[in-house]
């Protein structure tokens, strides 16, 4: 005796368009949001592994203030301060080898490097809470050894300048030792150039 199937039954593989469409819809949104999260994680300044400073002093409270001394151990193992480098303009740029606006700055401060030579202006990278070996051997790899590189193992240098707890951050400091630009994110050799031109006493 054969047995008959209820009339409004539908089929196991079938089901309601809107359903299959609210799907769709859902799933492409979930790729374009981790699209752009890759994307912006990629172009936003980072943190190192120490984490974020948090620093509240706003920009146009230091601008024109003296930048704190401080002496801090480079690569090479020399012992090297702020004010030994009084009368040239110094470019101080935060930053660590994780991250990579910090990683793509390096070329171009190698070029400016060697444009500026013995006696122009100088950049002092100092890495945030990484060790001696594989900031070195990073160094290295890049070819940026006319960079002057300094470690700050305890990430005291963003808690004397102010630091928004963004990296990499850049600041100009002139001849006389004032805080005269800061950049936060990654920093172009023409924006170096600019900077330095805006701190030029006027010719004549």
């Amino acid at each position: 005796m054969d047995e008959k199937q209820p009339e409004n039954q539908t089929s196991s593989g079938g089901g309601s368009p809107v359903i299959v469409l609210f799907l769709m819809f859902s799933v492409l949104g979930m790729v374009a949001a981790i699209a752009l999260l890759i994307a912006e994680g990629d172009n936003a300044p980072d943190e190192p592994p120490g984490g974020v400073v948090n620093m509240a002093a706003p920009d146009a409270s230091v601008m024109g203030e003296p930048a704190p001394d401080f002496q801090l151990t480079s690569i090479t193992g020399e012992l090297v301060s702020l004010t030994q480098f009084r009368g040239r303009p110094v470019f101080i740029n935060l930053w660590w080898t994780g991250c990579p606006p910090c990683v793509r700055e390096f070329p171009a401060f190698q070029q400016f490097m060697e444009e500026q030579g013995a006696d122009g202006a100088v950049i002092i990278a100092i890495n945030q809470g990484e060790e001696l070996a594989p900031v070195r051997q990073f160094i290295t790899d890049l070819g940026a050894t006319d960079v002057v590189v300094l470690l700050d193992p305890d990430m005291q240098i963003p808690r004397s300048f102010p630091h928004r707890g963004f990296f990499p951050t850049t600041y100009l400091i002139d001849e006389q030792g004032i805080i005269r630009e800061r950049r936060i994110g990654e920093i172009t050799l023409d924006e170096m150039y600019t900077f330095l031109e805006a701190i030029q006493p006027p010719a004549g």
